[in-house]
Order: structure tokens, then sequence, then C-alpha cells
């Protein structure tokens, strides 16, 4: 029997990128023709595109802001995804009253701005929705249906619906109704459940992880590995270079090995011959080196 709790959380997750969808498609495949169509400049054009991308190149900018008031088990992540909702509905409403937007180019690229910067923040809301509630056995089902639904809002109501409705009624009204719809899903983030803050580990700083990455072990044997394979061509160099070449050998060696298992294996003569072939390289290197 299917879990009412699981097909809730898939719908209302779903229903978080058909939101965004929406103003995706209704950006690229309507808005934007549309303003060609009415005789706007091509600069206007590719100015609005172009601050429109600035929020989701920089989206990794809300990430503390999150592991600050949003940490996984909190639940506050919902209320960071509703309120993204709110404000982008906010933002639509303001577009809709405007009296042009052809005649407004420069108000509605900052405008639309605001929008992808809420929007920005409503997709990493919801991803941290997604690691706090799914289980990792259930994320690609869940993984599927949020694409599912971005498609079905981009290329089906934001492209296709909006689309004849802007020719019926008008580009204006086509933003209010697209508020409406943000409005009418605002509340949904709510409605998830709220995982339980004892079963949570605490989140690492994000400084702490790059440094951990950087300084971890493997990192730094390929660090050494690199540096070695492009001294060992050198005509001659200190001991230290023919250390890291012995290293940048050892590691070409492990790489071609096979992985330990019960019983001997004998490597692959491919692999004994490439084995071969780096220690001929290492003994002219070390040669030129002396």
């Amino acid at each position: 029997m299917p879990d009412p709790s699981r097909a809730r959380r898939l719908a209302i997750l779903g229903s978080l990128y058909l939101a965004q969808g929406i103003v995706y498609g209704f950006g690229g495949l309507i808005l934007v023709p549309s303003l060609a169509a009415a005789g706007v400049a091509l600069e206007a054009q590719a100015g609005i595109l172009a601050l429109a991308s600035v929020p989701w190149v920089l989206k990794l900018l809300w990430a503390p802001l999150l592991d600050r008031f949003g940490v996984l088990g909190s639940g506050r992540a919902r209320w960071f995804a509703a309120m993204a909702m709110l404000a982008m509905a906010v933002v639509l409403a303001v577009l809709a009253g405007r009296e042009s937007l052809v005649a407004e180019p420069v108000t509605l690229a900052w405008l639309w701005l605001l929008l992808n910067a809420a929007l920005s923040l409503q997709d990493v809301s919801t991803d941290a929705l997604v690691l706090d509630l799914v289980p990792p056995g259930e994320r690609g089902v869940t993984n599927g249906v949020l694409l599912g639904g971005h498609h079905l809002g981009a290329e089906g109501i934001g492209g296709l619906a909006l689309g004849l409705f802007v020719a019926s009624r008008g580009l204006l009204a086509a933003l209010w109704v697209q508020s409406a719809i943000m409005l009418a899903l605002a509340g949904l983030p709510l409605l998830l459940p709220r995982r339980e803050e004892s079963a949570t580990p605490a989140s690492p700083r994000l400084a702490d992880v790059l440094a951990h990455l950087v300084t971890s072990p493997r990192a730094l044997a390929v660090a050494e590995a690199e540096g070695g394979t492009g001294r060992r061509h050198e005509a001659a160099g200190p001991s230290w270079a023919r250390t890291a070449s012995r290293t940048s050998l050892q590691v070409r060696i492990d790489s071609r090995l096979p992985t330990r298992s019960t019983g001997s294996m004998r490597a692959p003569a491919s692999w004994q011959r490439e084995v071969a072939t780096a220690r001929v390289e290492e003994s002219g290197a070390n040669g030129q080196a002396g």
C-alpha cells in the first residue's frame, strides 16, 4: 500500500520545482520573445537575461544563511522556501502593475533580477528540504519528480498555457496569473513534516569542509604526483624534485595495480607493461637529475 506521507512529500517538493519552471519558461519562451516582437533593443533583452543569471551564479552565498538559520532537522528551511515564494509573488505583482514593460526595459531588468534572487533562494531551500526529509534510497525517484515538475512548469504552463493567455489577454495579465500561482503555492512547504533535531548530526561549516578537501591525504598525494610529473622532464633538479618524482611513480603504479582481494591475483599484461614503462621513465629522470 502506498505511503500517503511519501506521496504528499513528493507532491509538495514537485510543486516547488513546478513554480521554478513556470517562471523560467515564461521568461525564456514568452517574455523575451514578446519584448523582441515589440521592438525592444537586443542589448536590453541581453541585459535582462544577464542580470537574471547573476543570482544563480552566486546562489552559493545563500548557503551560510541556511547553515546558520535553516540547518538540517530544524524545519526552518520550510520557512525559507515559503518566504521566497511570497517574495516571488510580490515581485510578479509589481511587474504586473506596471503600465508597460516594453517601455521600461531597465525597470523590468531590475525587477526580474529580484525575482530570480528569490527564485534561487527557493531552489536552495527546496534542495535543503530534499536532503532533510528524503531517505537516500528514495532520492532517485524524488529527483525524477522534481525534474518532471520543472519541465511541466517550463514547457507546459510557463510556455504553452501562459503563452495562450498572453495571446488573448496580454503580458501583464499573465504576470498576475503567475503571482496568484506563487501565492497559492507559498504555504505548501509549511505542510512538510519536521525531522527531529536529535536525529540530525551537526552541520559542518563551509570553511571547514573546504579546508578538509584541500588538506586531505588524497588531495596532497594528487598535488605531489602532479608536481612530480611536471618536474620529471627537467634536465636537473634538487633532491625534493626526485622525491616528488618517485611519489608520482608510486601513485601511477598503485593506480594500475588490481585492488586487494582474497587469494593471489596476477596483474594483466597491459598493467605490467605500463608499470615497466613508468619505471624506465623514472630511471631516465633520475639519471638526468644526477
